[in-house]
């Protein structure tokens, strides 16, 4: 009950005792459609509208002083007017006046030009004469303009619009310059000799101003009302604006930029049939070459069998080699045993021949046996199995034995093979592709020994990095510079008809395939070391 009579109270007061309407008073200068006064002398344009809807919702009374543009703004920044429509965000650091928060309306400068005169590009304003408003963000801006590009102009203020404009239709001046609105001012007899140039710059903000540390609440109130007429559609914006704007506005695309646009255009078009055209034959190449790749892959495991049977052969060849020689002392025995039929008579003698002939056939029977466990037929697909390195590179040395000595005998040499083995962890690796890779870099030590000399094999745990380093030394010919370059490429080989140019290159891809590395170390005439690095558990 207490708050009603508090209600009604307060009606009564304000009916009573009417609250006199804000007077403000608002500075305008002829600049259409945006501000300007009629024929009847009465202000109107888009700031003015805007503002009168305003000023009716705040029950604010309007005064309108007219002034030129300079005037009007010294004005404001006397405190001789309240309100300045249409300034520009350009005067946003003024220290002498404040803008609205909220644009009213962007905008940017241009530059008219009479009909006979050219004013296409920057350059050509060199040796002109241009009209501009005394005292407007646009004399500002042209000057900075000219003493930055360094050009040969001249500028010449008016007090208003239609004074530049008379200058520039008596041919006192070249060009006048405005905003982008100038052009809904032009009447149709003046807009066939006045035209716009493709010359435009500093885009802007337009705004409603007070002078400073004055009127903040006017700035507050407008501020509020702009945020909820432009952000809500229809509302008396939109209506003000198509009022004044309605079809002729327009954005404004200079020819040249046309012409770039639809060249551009039908650029893309040529461009996106290139391209379709393009991708077709792509996709029929890498058709192509998904077929030669496959081949190649046929073909080059074809290559790796055979380099594997070359050194399979090289090996063979020791191998046989060392049969011989446990078969020799077996032919002699049983030979003299078939000449000296008397021997059987003897018992320790028989004893002792056949003790011998059993000893060679274990050699024989052990060599074979070596050859079964070192190459004996795999899966398809042999697993990777964990690897004790020390233990099958042994192995390895001793399979190769009869390889290395008829090496070393064919060229009268003598080479002596040194391990180093530390202790290190397993590796996880297939057998035969460890095997693969140790005997040809061992072969390799020994074809580059040309007189005595040592194989050192090495091994160590690489603690850091968690890899197994195994190198492989040799104190031979060495490479120069340009071998070691390419001694990985497929089909590089020093070694003439007898070398397929295969062996580093298939051992590089074997330990690649176990992210591990491989490196090089060489000089000429000292030798070689070829370092394996394997991971390990």
């Amino acid at each position: 009950m207490k708050h009603i009579v508090l209600i009604f109270l307060s009606l009564f007061i304000h009916l009573s005792f009417p609250v006199h309407a804000k007077t403000i008073t608002v500075g305008v200068y002829n600049n259409y459609p945006k501000v300007f006064i009629d024929k009847n002398g009465k202000s109107t344009g888009i700031f003015i509208d805007i503002l009168n809807y305003i000023a009716k919702a705040e029950n604010w009374e309007i005064e309108y002083k007219t002034y030129s543009w300079e005037e009007g703004l010294k004005a404001l920044e006397n405190g001789e007017i309240d309100l300045m429509p249409d300034v520009s965000s350009i005067h946003a650091t003024s220290k002498k006046i404040r803008l609205t928060q909220i644009d009213l309306l962007s905008s940017w400068l241009q530059i008219y030009r009479r009909n006979d005169v050219m004013l296409e590009n920057i350059t050509d304003l060199n040796n002109k004469k241009i009209a501009v408003l005394q005292g407007s963000a646009q004399e500002s801006k042209i000057q900075e303009l000219i003493k930055q590009l360094k050009l040969n102009c001249q500028v010449i203020t008016y007090a208003d619009y239609p004074s530049a404009e008379k200058s520039l239709l008596d041919g006192d001046t070249d060009g006048m310059i405005a905003s982008r609105f100038y052009e809904f001012a032009i009447s149709s007899s003046k807009s066939k000799k006045i035209i716009p140039s493709h010359l435009i710059f500093s885009p802007s903000t337009l705004h409603y101003a007070v002078a400073l540390h004055k009127n903040d609440d006017i700035i507050k109130v407008i501020d509020y009302h702009l945020s909820v007429i432009k952000n809500n559609y229809p509302s008396i914006y939109h209506q003000v604006l198509h009022k004044w704007l309605g079809s002729k506005a327009q954005v404004i695309i200079p020819n040249y930029l046309l012409v770039i646009i639809v060249s551009t255009l039908i650029l893309l078009f040529i461009a996106l049939g290139f391209i379709l055209v393009l991708l077709v034959k792509i996709k029929a190449k890498s058709k192509q070459l998904e077929n030669a790749l496959d081949q190649l892959k046929l073909t080059q495991h074809e290559i790796m069998k055979n380099e594997r049977l070359h050194l399979l052969g090289q090996v063979a060849a020791g191998i046989a080699h060392d049969l011989n020689n446990v078969l020799a002392p077996i032919l002699a025995y049983t030979d003299s045993m078939l000449s000296f039929p008397n021997l059987f008579c003897d018992k320790a003698k028989i004893t002792d021949t056949l003790f011998k002939i059993k000893t060679a056939v274990s050699d024989g029977i052990a060599i074979i046996h070596r050859i079964k466990m070192f190459y004996k037929t795999k899966q398809m697909e042999e697993p990777i199995s964990t690897i004790d390195a020390n233990q099958l590179i042994q192995e390895i040395l001793d399979f190769i034995e009869p390889v290395l000595k008829n090496m070393f005998n064919k060229k009268g040499i003598s080479v002596k093979i040194e391990c180093e083995l530390s202790a290190i962890s397993p590796i996880q690796m297939r057998r035969s592709d460890f095997r693969e890779t140790i005997i040809n870099l061992v072969v390799n030590a020994a074809e580059a020994i040309p007189k005595n000399g040592v194989i050192k094999i090495a091994t160590r745990e690489d603690l850091d990095n968690k890899m197994v380093i195994i190198s492989i030394s040799d104190n031979g010919i060495g490479m120069t510079s340009e071998i070691q370059k390419h001694c990985f490429d497929p089909f590089y080989s020093t070694k003439g008809d007898t070398g397929t140019g295969l062996g580093l290159s298939m051992i590089a891809d074997i330990i690649k395939n176990y992210q591990g590395t491989i490196k090089l170390e060489s000089t000429e005439g000292q030798g070689s070391t070829f370092s394996l690095g394997l991971r390990c558990n």
